[in-house]
């Protein structure tokens, strides 16, 4: 019996659903596959990954509750708790390995663009359009920062609850029940709990009502359906249709404010003078046609555009009139070509949150990462509109478009696979931005952050230098300057800058606790604490300014309120051994010796090889008249250290006071012989011969 394999074109035609996606899954692997060997940035992936020491714990029921708070902590952000839980599973599993968290965000793109042609392919029965649309949405340099920045997870993320809100409104929409209702919205919801992006998706929902869906009737052109798509849907009330999107906007609504509350919390909401709501509305309308060039022509991209200080008028004037007049023919042309209302309008209106309008944190010009979703409508109207205008033999037609779309294809695969190279390391990454980006102060500071921990500190001054040049009311760069001249001694400089930071930002944290830190290493006791007390005002929860302000007040003998602060510390954080210390310390010079006993026992609970607490106990309890006792602690210093002389004397003397002469003598010998200098041992051991 001999098997015969069907043609080529058969084969295509009966299984493309299943080879149209596998053949984009392995290009865009073979793109993308190189990140494997990134590491993380220092932008932001310190934020959400590797300085964060909640996320690297993994997924417990405290960090659970820290996912849905909105705390302000500097590692908090903003509100997203499933990304945060995403980021707590990848550490759970993979440490801080970088490159397996990159290929996870490689892998949620690649279900990202299966997703959505899959999609696509169930509303419009054309599967080669909708491979088109998924294979632009895949291989196209603009996603790049979505899928090779370890921090956009919640980009990623919250795409595939997108798409998977879309399909399951498809299967909705087939056959309208509660139960298929509530499955959107639970799709919805998740969405919306890895990234606020997805506020305008039940806007676009009714988009799909008018096409590819058909649900709302305005006499639009219908779509050839193959025959492998399924039903066509059964058109409805317009009244009705948005009625049953009321719920999904409350939804979205509750998003909103909830990360508008986390933004003001962590203090990342900036006002109107940060950015006057003119400039912003006049960014906003270059910014729509910015991203349009940037799909067109994908060079020169970088991770950061800075914001304009000024708009030329001609150019906000012609992007207006370009916008408002490609809108009027979009909507002239929507009964013939329905598909250019759909796409244009999930441009416009997803891109809308991320504009500009409303900004927080450090706010861009634009950013090609908010690209992601908002050119799939774009991706559309080319997928759809371009086949429609060639009027030519059928046969000829077909050939030449696809020859034409794998060409293009593999021309974006190409610069794809070169601007992933640039996110390498953070070196790579913020040397490129410099190279094809002009006045880019954050690229600058990044880059002197990286030249920093490289210990390349003359470099990192330079960058410092240049970002505060370009923005001088940069705080960010002010502080990075004033890390920089301390780490070289020039501690005058760095408190100017430090100074200079919280002039510009007077509730920046770290470079209030900097400054106190610097002040009381000079000695300056008296003028740190004041720069504690304003941090804690700030953020009560700050362990350790809590500490280092306990500390100052410990130096200058205010011993009473440094006790309240290590008390706080352990309020904040029970298992921090310092702390512990360092109140055992203070409770033992206030002669509370119960109190210092407790705290030496509990920091060396938690630090068992902490030689300093086992004699500090040992001392202590023989101020109690527990003798044995602590020779048993002074013997356990030693054993982790012993030269300690402090120990070694004060063993001899133990022994010295429980008639142990020999034992006293020999423990001050071999202190001599670690101190040959030392009178007061010298003393001890002559006395003790003495008695011998």
């Amino acid at each position: 019996m001999k098997f015969h394999l069907p043609p080529f074109k058969t084969i295509i035609t009966r299984y493309h659903i299943i080879l149209i996606p596998l053949v984009l899954v392995i290009v865009t692997f073979a793109v993308y596959w190189q990140v494997h060997n990134f590491s993380f940035t220092s932008f932001d992936d310190t934020i959400y990954v590797s300085d964060n020491k909640v996320v690297q714990q993994g997924i417990s029921r405290d960090n659970l509750i820290w996912a849905f708070s909105m705390g302000k902590t500097d590692d908090h952000a903003y509100w997203h708790p499933l990304t945060w839980l995403s980021h707590m599973l990848d550490c759970q599993l993979f440490g801080l390995n970088a490159g397996a968290h990159h290929l996870d965000n490689l892998l949620i793109h690649i279900i990202n663009l299966t997703l959505l042609f899959l999609a696509l392919y169930l509303m419009t029965g054309a599967p080669w359009r909708s491979g088109f649309v998924a294979a632009l949405f895949a291989l196209h340099p603009i996603n790049v920062d979505s899928v090779a920045w370890i921090a956009e997870r919640k980009n990623l993320l919250s795409t595939t609850f997108w798409m998977l809100t879309i399909l399951t409104y498809i299967r909705y929409a087939r056959k309208p029940d509660i139960s298929r209702y509530i499955m959107v919205f639970c799709s919805l919801a998740l969405g919306l709990l890895a990234k606020p992006m997805l506020v305008t998706l039940p806007c676009v929902l009714l988009l799909l009502d008018f096409w590819p869906l058909g649900r709302i009737d305005l006499g639009q052109t219908s779509i050839a359906r193959h025959r492998d798509a399924g039903p066509m849907f059964q058109p409805d009330r317009i009244a009705r249709l948005v009625m049953e999107k009321i719920p999904f906007l409350a939804l979205s609504i509750a998003t909103i404010a909830l990360s508008v509350a986390s933004l003001q919390v962590n203090n990342q909401l900036l006002d109107a003078a940060a950015a006057p709501m003119n400039l912003r509305m006049e960014n906003a309308v270059v910014s729509y046609i910015a991203y349009l060039g940037k799909m067109v022509w994908p060079t020169q991209l970088a991770v950061f555009y800075p914001f304009p200080k000024f708009v030329p008028f001609w150019q906000s004037f012609g992007a207006a009139i370009f916008l408002i007049s490609v809108s009027v023919q979009v909507f002239a042309s929507a009964r013939k070509s329905p598909w250019l209302i759909t796409g244009w309008l999930w441009y416009m209106g997803t891109l809308l949150p991320v504009i500009g309008l409303v900004q927080g944190g450090l706010w861009p010009a634009l950013a090609d990462r908010w690209a992601y979703v908002p050119f799939i409508g774009i991706f559309i109207i080319i997928a759809w509109n371009v086949p429609e205008r060639i009027s030519t033999d059928h046969h000829l037609k077909n050939t030449a478009i696809a020859i034409t779309a794998v060409a293009f294809l593999c021309i974006l695969s190409v610069l794809t696979w070169l601007q992933a190279g640039h996110w390498k390391n953070s070196q790579t990454l913020f040397e490129h931005a410099l190279t094809v980006t002009s006045g880019n102060y954050v690229a600058h500071n990044n880059l002197g952050n990286v030249f920093f921990r490289q210990g390349r500190v003359e470099e990192a001054i330079y960058h410092f230098t240049q970002a505060n040049k370009i923005k001088p009311d940069y705080a960010e760069a002010q502080y990075n300057l004033a890390n920089a001249f301390r780490d070289i001694n020039k501690k005058d400089e760095a408190i100017k800058h430090y100074e200079q930071a919280l002039t510009i930002r007077p509730n920046y944290e770290n470079a209030c606790n900097n400054l106190a830190n610097l002040l009381l290493s000079q000695g300056r006791t008296d003028e740190a604490i004041p720069y504690y007390k304003r941090l804690l005002q700030l953020n009560p929860y700050y362990e350790q300014a809590q500490f280092n302000l306990a500390n100052a007040l410990k130096k200058s003998g205010r011993m009473g309120e440094a006790v309240q602060h290590y008390l706080q510390v352990l309020t904040i954080n029970p298992h921090e051994a310092a702390a512990h210390y360092n109140l055992a310390n203070a409770y033992k010079n206030q002669g509370q010796l119960n109190k210092a006993i407790r705290h030496y026992r509990q920091a060396i609970d938690i630090q068992p090889n902490n030689e300093k607490a086992l004699q500090n106990l040992a001392t202590v309890l023989m101020r109690q008249g527990l003798v044995d006792k602590a020779i048993t602690q002074y013997l356990k210093a030693l054993k982790i250290n012993p030269d300690y002389v402090s120990a070694r004397y004060n063993l001899g003397i133990a022994y010295y006071n429980t008639g142990n002469i020999p034992a006293a003598v020999d423990c001050f010998k071999a202190a001599l012989r670690l101190d040959p200098d030392a009178d007061h041992i010298r003393a001890a051991l002559e006395q003790a011969m003495g008695k011998k």
